[in-house]
């Protein structure tokens, strides 16, 4: 008799996922349609901000840096302290945040022909959102480079965005020198287009 089902450890990781969205799915039904916003900042520490991450543990924040309107956007939402970067650098990060696997996974590094062709079609973040509901809206802004492949947010189901961008769009001059415009890592661009 021929075993029609693969193995148990096949099995498993894809029953999670299954079970993971159908929660996803169940919960944005029931409650309508949350708005939520995911921050990524690119070579971070964990002590990169004055937002003390574990309550009653000073380690946990910085005296140095000042970041007031992180601390408020978590004092109004959730934070999830028991998460780990999906990867020790920027761009496997994003790609890993955007369909929920980790590099070791998908063989970032190590097959990129093969995984550009099958990430494009992965399931991922507005995917999801949109299977849920589709008419619901989403965006991306900030920095898109995946490399190897030129797959745009819009490609990957985002309503709006800024477009592929990276560590280059800034205007920095290719020689090293000084940057050529009064706002070389978009941030107050970015800023302004997310709010309009």
């Amino acid at each position: 008799m021929i075993n029609q089902f693969p193995p148990a450890s096949k099995r498993l990781p894809r029953f999670f996922i299954f079970c993971s969205s159908l929660i996803v799915l169940l919960a944005i039904q029931a409650w309508g349609k949350p708005n939520f916003i995911v921050i990524l900042s690119d070579d971070q520490s964990w002590v990169g901000s004055s937002l003390q991450i574990i309550p009653g543990d000073s380690r946990t924040r910085s005296d140095y840096f000042q970041t007031p309107q992180i601390e408020r956007l978590a004092a109004m939402g959730m934070r999830f302290t028991q998460g780990y970067a999906p990867a020790a650098s920027c761009c496997p990060t994003r790609r890993g945040l955007q369909v929920g696997q980790t590099p070791a996974r998908h063989e970032y590094q190590r097959d990129r022909e093969n995984w550009t062709k099958a990430y494009r079609e992965q399931l991922n973040i507005p995917r999801m959102l949109k299977a849920a509901d589709p008419d619901y809206q989403t965006a991306h802004f900030g920095k898109w480079d995946h490399r190897y492949d030129e797959v745009s947010p819009h490609q990957q189901g985002y309503d709006f965005s800024d477009g592929y961008t990276g560590n280059f769009t800034g205007g920095a001059k290719k020689s090293g020198g000084p940057a050529a415009s009064p706002d070389p890592k978009r941030i107050d661009t970015i800023t302004d287009e997310a709010l309009h």
